[in-house]
């Protein structure tokens, strides 16, 4: 595995650190901001390098471009593999409101650009979409429900369903959710997000 294409690698101090094959590139970005999360969750003081680290590579994630750009102050998987969408962004802006927790900022116009980008690609009904332009989603509107239905009650008891009874893990079906790692560390992120109500 190539060095220099991991976002960060094992340190000496014994932190925890996800290590990525060139195959799995689509997923550095969540990864890293996960990290970002937990390291600032954990309150490690020897964790303050790599928030910081993560903190500049996420802002040299963010999608670039001029004001005309529709995708332009939000993230996608990976500096230069694809265009922005609402659910890198919103891990994005979690991982960098956690740092800035922590005490390592952001700079402003980081977060001038992605609010630029939520206000440019909400909906008049006040919804969002995956992609701006897009049908809207609960998880992206961040609403327990579309019209009628609880989407995410649906999705909690299919995880908790499809939850490994013995040792508590996930296991996806997609190539990158096989991982069980990643498909915990996402169904976790799901179960403990606190939707609006109607």
């Amino acid at each position: 595995m190539d060095p220099r294409r991991r976002p960060y690698g094992k340190e000496t101090n014994g932190t925890w650190i996800i290590l990525m094959s060139t195959a799995n590139r689509k997923i550095v970005f969540a990864m890293v901001a996960l990290a970002t999360m937990v390291f600032c969750a954990a309150g490690a003081n020897e964790d303050r390098a790599l928030i910081r680290r993560n903190v500049k590579w996420l802002e040299s994630a963010q999608v670039q471009g001029d004001r005309e750009n529709a995708k332009r102050g939000g993230w996608a998987y990976g500096p230069r593999l694809g265009s922005g969408d609402g659910s890198n962004t919103r891990f994005a802006l979690l991982a960098l409101d956690a740092a800035e927790r922590a005490g390592v900022k952001a700079g402003r116009q980081t977060w001038h650009a992605a609010l630029d980008y939520w206000l440019r690609s909400q909906k008049a009904d006040g919804s969002w979409g995956y992609i701006p332009g897009q049908q809207s989603t609960g998880s992206m509107t961040g609403r327990k429900q579309l019209g009628d239905h609880d989407w995410h009650a649906e999705g909690t008891r299919r995880l908790l369903a499809a939850q490994d009874l013995i040792d508590g893990r996930w296991i996806g079906r997609g190539q990158v959710e096989r991982n069980p790692l990643i498909a915990t560390s996402f169904a976790i992120l799901f179960l403990a997000s606190k939707p609006a109500g109607n």
